[in-house]
């Protein structure tokens, strides 16, 4: 017997409780909407206990895809699912720009290799992380949200621990946030989010401190993790135009992410090298020319990004060592400007930053 898994096992089932309680609360006062929602998002990690219960009593043989897909509770059709729910319920647009952004990337990254599922399950939680910080805007999600950012934060570490140390099993540790999260939204099936009023609340400093954070490392983590499946997409799209064989790998112990070309003459073109780099300058410049004022600043960080991943594919075109310093110079600087812009919209998008234009507002109104 595995302690290990029936500790996943007993976590997942106190979810699934927790479930029942709340669409036992639904059906009790007929609200289908959150009765049916929580049904089918109970039925994911009904499943996961019971596998983790056979992998518990060595049932069934636990591999390192079983683990990852099984272990998370689905987490790959678990986070779309959340994110369509929560739009069903506020009916708040933003939510489903997260539907949107979800599909889109996991379209980006469609490859055949076995990554793939590793880099799934981190754009899963990532996007989930993004969604929670959002909903710490919401007064009745607040707590919800809260710990659900610590659990899809511990969660991305774990799957790393998985990947560099090979540590399996672990998932009962972040599903103790998750629990807290759940346990917390017992309330739901009783509240009209159609009638609740907007109530500007004083934010504490600490807890801006904390969503700021969390969105900053979320945002940076985003962006990097998209400008590599860009970069690597630019090498393989301008190798297939030159007819030579293109394999993107994402993930390979020890080494980081990078696209196998094999040409028929054995020689790389320039543009083949620099495919990788033109690739994300383009997206990055269409963000600024065509996205609204919170897009153009992540074009800004998207392209000194672009820039820094592009070093080694510069370096290989024999660019001196202090032009490419200057280039990551310059990068880094392009980034600061971006999280400075998007830093100080969000800090106005709190209530923070309007503070104090008011006050100024009304001396001058007294005047």
């Amino acid at each position: 017997m595995n302690l290990i898994w029936i500790l996943n096992a007993i976590t997942n089932l106190i979810i699934v409780l927790i479930i029942a309680k709340i669409v036992f609360n639904s059906l009790r006062i007929n609200n289908n909407k959150i009765s049916e929602f929580f049904s089918i998002l109970g039925l994911f990690y009904l499943s996961s206990f019971i596998i983790c219960m056979l992998y518990a009593f060595k049932a069934v043989q636990e591999g390192f895809i079983e683990n990852l897909i099984f272990g998370t509770s689905f987490i790959t059709i678990i986070t779309p699912l959340i994110i369509f729910g929560i739009y069903s319920i506020t009916r708040k647009k933003i939510n489903l720009y997260f539907m949107i952004l979800y599909a889109l990337i996991i379209f980006l990254t469609l490859k055949e290799a076995g990554s793939l599922i590793i880099l799934i399950h981190l754009i899963s939680y990532s996007v989930l992380l993004l969604l929670l910080i959002n909903l710490l805007k919401n007064s009745f999600f607040i707590k919800t949200a809260f710990y659900g950012i610590f659990y899809s934060f511990s969660s991305i570490l774990l799957i790393f621990l998985i990947i560099v140390r090979n540590i399996l099993g672990y998932w009962f540790l972040p599903n103790i946030f998750l629990i807290i999260a759940y346990y917390n939204l017992l309330p739901i099936a009783y509240e009209d989010f159609s009638k609740l009023e907007k109530k500007e609340k004083k934010t504490s400093f600490s807890l801006l401190l904390l969503k700021y954070s969390a969105f900053i490392t979320a945002l940076l983590f985003f962006s990097f993790l998209s400008n590599i499946a860009l970069h690597e997409i630019g090498h393989a799209v301008i190798a297939k135009i030159y007819r030579c064989e293109a394999e993107s790998v994402i993930y390979s112990k020890g080494l980081t992410p990078y696209t196998e070309i094999t040409c028929p003459n054995k020689d790389k073109p320039v543009f083949i090298i620099l495919g990788g780099l033109f690739f994300t300058i383009i997206f990055s410049v269409a963000l600024m020319l065509f996205g609204t004022e919170l897009i153009v600043y992540l074009g800004y960080i998207m392209l000194g990004i672009s820039f820094l991943i592009a070093n080694s594919d510069l370096g290989v075109l024999g660019i001196p060592k202090s032009i490419l310093i200057t280039t990551n110079i310059f990068a880094s600087f392009v980034i600061l400007i971006g999280m400075f812009r998007i830093s100080r919209l969000y800090i106005e998008s709190s209530g923070e930053g309007s503070k104090e234009e008011d006050k100024k507002i009304v001396k001058n109104k007294k005047v």
